[in-house]
């Protein structure tokens, strides 16, 4: 499986980073979250605050452009080029965008690999009903969260495909879902492709 990187990609609730961790013990390849990423500078922020109040707020102490797209993105693009350098298998899990495509294709490129990409999607009913079990204290209305999938950074996020392989997961309901399936498609691709 050298030389293969795995891109989940989807909007946020339908089930990337669970579907992630799970394929990255069962095959036993790194997982690099763009998440991680920036819940660890957040975190390492925290402890370089000069005050404790400020580490209670710290992502409002934090300029945006730094929280944003800036340092994180940077350092998730550094730990996915580090990885592969050594010609590893790994799977990258964020929500992409086609503006991310370039670069992918830079690094896809430069170390000759190959690229599947799961895609997960749930209906916007669904992804709603997540996101408020996860933040009770910020409901987010269907209208509201209809309205974002209007914009066209959403629109941008939700189409994102790339790669040699492509597979679409509904994640609408999980039991319908198949962990095991889905990693015999991408094991059958890169036995394929060996």
């Amino acid at each position: 499986m050298r030389n293969t990187m795995i891109l989940v990609s989807g909007l946020p609730a339908t089930g990337k980073t669970t579907f992630s961790e799970w394929l990255s013990s069962e095959i036993c390849i790194p997982l690099l979250s763009r998440d991680r990423v920036l819940e660890k500078y957040v975190e390492i922020a925290k402890v370089h605050c000069e005050y404790e109040e400020q580490r209670g707020n710290v992502a409002d102490n934090i300029p945006a452009v730094f929280l944003g797209h800036s340092i994180p993105a940077l350092l998730f693009w550094f730990f996915c080029e580090e990885i592969m350098k050594s010609s590893s298998a790994l799977i990258i899990e964020t929500v992409f965008t086609n503006q991310m495509k370039e670069t992918i294709g830079n690094l896809i490129e430069k170390y000759k690999y190959q690229t599947v990409n799961v895609h997960l999607d749930a209906s916007v009913e669904i992804k709603r009903h997540r996101i408020n079990e996860r933040s009770p204290n910020k409901k987010i209305s269907l209208e509201n969260l209809k309205k974002a999938h209007e914009s066209e950074k959403i629109k941008d996020a939700k189409n994102f495909r790339y790669g040699n392989c492509i597979i679409y997961v509904d994640t609408t309901d999980f039991s319908m879902v198949s962990y095991k399936d889905i990693s015999e498609q991408i094991r059958q691709f890169i036995l394929r492709n060996v």
